[in-house]
């Protein structure tokens, strides 16, 4: 049913959540980017009590809970199983939606809403960042050995004895071999962030391709990390190719024989906030980013982008007060 408070011909957008603690921190990200034209569907991790988010942001006309969560586990599928079922509950609440907008609980506006809003209103262009996996011996890895870390979560932690480790990377190692992967035909791998900012039509697309692909589907549920592969691969491969952000210009680096070559050129002309409108700071290396801290003012009130990652209630409470009073104009 569509929401009367929003004007028929607005740019509606739909923010997409995946959140699993801190329901605190998940009310506060949704009440600065809080609008008219905004609507939210949020996926609490299975493995966490959702009364909490409850309490703490009540559902509402614009606030959706999805009711089939996964339990979501660091390089697994799950998370691009919850954020299929938001979209698609997106779509089945609203057509009208010019964007889809996907965003941790970990994430935090560093522009007003009227801002958004408006960079939205004028662009059509596809906000997703993407490399192509063909040509990188390294991460092609991810596509072409099984993966299996729903089943066998990876030791983030490091907590499991070095010896189970080791034997679960050589068990994925010499299953692959055993029985090797068949990449699927006509369609070219690629990879990037998690995180995107997609039209409607494009969403629509997806979730199409999805339903007409199943084999798509359960090929990418044995891969590493498919969060990071499986959206860009379907847009990249699809109608929309040419609307990605920095199209032409990353087809022009792509004649660039030397991978470490192009690795360095990309990332200095096309930075990664560019693709996302995400601020995230990876380098001090490792496979998480840095918390920002009150250190990042600065930075963030200078930057292009629409949203910082990542953000922790207490780490982070004096950048975010900062941020409330000095660019968000929130008292």
């Amino acid at each position: 049913m569509q929401n009367r408070s929003l004007a028929k011909d607005s740019c509606k957008l739909a923010y997409l959540i995946l959140a699993h603690q801190f329901p605190e921190s998940l009310a506060r990200l949704v009440n600065r980017l809080e609008s008219p034209h905004a609507h939210f569907f949020i996926h609490v991790d299975r493995a966490t009590d959702i009364q909490p988010f409850l309490r703490a942001l009540p559902p509402a006309e614009n606030v959706h809970f999805t009711d089939t969560r996964f339990k979501v586990h660091w390089r697994g599928f799950k998370m691009v199983d919850a954020t299929l079922q938001l979209m698609k509950e997106a779509v089945e609440h609203e057509k009208n939606f010019k964007y889809f907008i996907l965003l941790s609980g970990a994430d935090y506006p560093i522009k007003p809403t009227d801002h958004i809003q408006a960079f939205f209103e004028r662009t059509s262009l596809e906000y997703i960042h993407y490399c192509r996996l063909q040509g990188n011996p390294v991460m092609m890895k991810k596509v072409l050995q099984y993966y299996f870390h729903d089943a066998i979560p990876y030791d983030r932690s490091r907590r499991k004895p070095r010896l189970f480790r080791l034997f679960r990377r050589k068990a994925f190692r010499l299953l692959s071999r055993v029985v090797p992967r068949q990449y699927p035909e006509n369609i070219e791998p690629y990879f990037g962030s998690t995180w995107w900012n997609l039209t409607g039509e494009c969403a629509a697309y997806i979730l199409d391709y999805v339903r007409d692909n199943p084999h798509f589907l359960r090929y990418y549920r044995y891969t590493d990390a498919p969060d990071e592969m499986f959206f860009q691969t379907i847009v990249l491969n699809s109608p929309f190719a040419k609307r990605t952000v920095h199209y032409e210009a990353y087809r022009r680096l792509t004649k660039i024989a030397d991978l470490d070559e192009l690795r360095a050129e990309y990332d200095k002309s096309l930075p990664e906030e560019s693709f996302s409108l995400r601020y995230i700071d990876f380098s001090s290396g490792g496979g998480s980013p840095a918390t920002l801290v009150e250190d990042y003012f600065p930075a963030l009130e200078n930057s292009e982008a629409l949203w910082a990652r990542k953000v922790h209630p207490t780490t982070s409470a004096q950048l975010l007060d900062r941020i409330d009073t000095k660019v968000l104009n929130y008292r």
